[in-house]
């Protein structure tokens, strides 16, 4: 009934005055709703807090504010961004009552905005840009295309007028109580519709106007081209690029900026030199078990020895990598039998067509193997006396 939907909409105001919060203010064309039950705030590491408190109090100076959004899951998209990067202060502008049907809990903004539901318990609501901006020093508003008469800003130039500006508000805090009361120290980041971007009167408020290039050139950025469509961003992802060229911006002027990244993994454990020099001798006696006779020029030896000393030695090779090694050279060796020169050269002769030469003989047993001059020379020969031994038996 009218009088119950009166008495409930005192209650709600109650307790947002109670929490000192404005409530949320939808337009008029909606429905009234209740906003989704603000939930307890989390525990914060206290030395997480104290380390990055005048971090986030910069971060917290600049204000997120989406005109007209009509996308539920772009609203908790945003909201999952800005707490990627440390910004907390969004502002909506008349959404859409597709945005507005999806707010609270389990519902598809809070869905969309994956540990971000502080930011949406902070998001403040108005009927128009001038209101949710008129904190703020500067205000920039972003877009497909840049604006006639306005100066456009890529986000990394933005980013670093939105820092500059406010770090001349803290530097000029401290004047007389009417210079300090008409001083702004908010900065805004305006984007616009979904579909339409930002309107001609919003447009107006803006100081500055900020823009992503793509593969589409500037000039065929207009609606009366085939590659309009290719020019603009989803609103979300667009976002994601401006809340991290802020971060960056601010994490380098405080110093804190990581250029790169933390690694995930432990170090692997380092292998001591011995067992390196273990694993060394033991592919060294692999290759030599792979050796077809054992008439093997000096210089291929010493070539063999320094290549493994290189790999094994001279390499931060980890106890992980090293097992496996040990495993293929003791297999070899158990496969060899421990000989030098006769495993791999009997095995190529007893395959071998003794009726026809090394070489065409070889391709067909093994195509890929290739040889040396001298293991060449001992085949030959272990072929002729194959020859021999078969000519006596007959």
């Amino acid at each position: 009934s009218p009088n119950r939907v009166m008495m409930a909409s005192s209650a709600a105001s109650a307790r947002w005055a109670a929490r000192d919060l404005t409530p949320p203010r939808w337009h008029s064309s909606d429905p009234v709703r209740r906003h989704h039950r603000r939930r307890p705030p989390r525990r914060t590491n206290l030395l997480l807090r104290v380390t990055h408190a005048s971090q986030a109090a910069r971060l917290d100076d600049v204000a997120v504010v989406l005109c007209r959004p009509q996308g539920a899951q772009n609203v908790g998209a945003v909201a999952r961004s800005m707490a990627n990067f440390g910004l907390s202060d969004l502002r909506i502008v008349s959404p859409r009552q597709t945005v507005t049907e999806e707010w609270g809990d389990g519902k598809i903004v809070e869905n969309y905005a994956v540990f971000a539901t502080d930011v949406l318990d902070s998001t403040r609501f108005y009927e128009e840009l001038r209101e949710a901006v008129g904190d703020c020093g500067i205000v920039l508003g972003t877009g497909a295309t840049s604006r006639k008469g306005l100066v456009a800003l890529s986000p990394g130039a933005a980013a670093d007028l939105m820092r500059q500006t406010l770090e001349e508000n803290e530097e000029g805090g401290g004047g007389d109580e009417a210079s300090s009361s008409s001083s702004s120290s908010k900065v805004a980041l305006v984007l616009g519709n979904e579909r339409f971007g930002l309107s001609t009167e919003e447009v107006r408020l803006c100081s500055h106007t900020i823009n992503i290039q793509t593969d589409v050139p500037s000039k065929t950025k207009n609606k009366s081209t085939g590659d309009h469509s290719r020019s603009s961003l989803n609103l979300s992802h667009a976002a994601a690029i401006f809340f991290y060229e802020i971060f960056r911006s601010f994490k380098r002027s405080s110093g804190d900026l990581r250029e790169v990244p933390e690694q995930s993994t432990k170090p692997a454990k380092a292998m001591p030199l011995r067992a390196k020099m273990e694993l060394k001798d033991l592919l060294f006696r692999c290759r030599r078990s792979l050796d077809v006779g054992d008439a093997i020029a000096e210089h291929q030896l010493k070539d063999d020895e320094e290549s493994l000393l290189s790999l094994v030695a001279r390499n931060a090779l980890s106890a992980r990598d090293a097992s496996v090694l040990f495993q293929i050279g003791k297999r070899v060796e158990a496969l060899c039998g421990g000989s030098d020169g006769s495993a791999l050269g009997g095995l190529l002769a007893a395959e071998m067509d003794v009726g026809n030469g090394v070489a065409s003989s070889l391709k067909q047993v093994a195509p890929n193997l290739s040889l040396s001059k001298e293991e060449l020379r001992w085949l030959e020969a272990e072929l002729a006396r194959r020859r021999g031994e078969e000519s006596e038996l007959a």
